[in-house]
């Protein structure tokens, strides 16, 4: 992966965590809904490799937050 879609996964991925900590105080499951919802909308118009790096950091994130089956 180039320097610029590395740095195109990193800022979805950042989104991601960003909009996730916004929410932090929301139950559990209102959070996994969301996480899904912000996992497609981060993904919709990448192609697979970077779909699926930015998959990967979310679920990473997920794991942080404790939403990893949002996945």
């Amino acid at each position: 992966m180039s320097g610029i879609q590395k740095e195109l996964v990193q800022e979805r991925v950042s989104g991601v965590a960003l909009r996730l900590a916004c929410h932090a105080s929301d139950t559990n499951a209102d959070r996994t809904t969301w996480a899904a919802s912000l996992l497609l909308a981060a993904t919709r118009d990448l192609a697979a490799p970077e779909r699926l790096a930015v998959r990967k950091g979310v679920h990473d994130v997920l794991q942080m937050f404790e939403l990893e089956r949002a996945r």
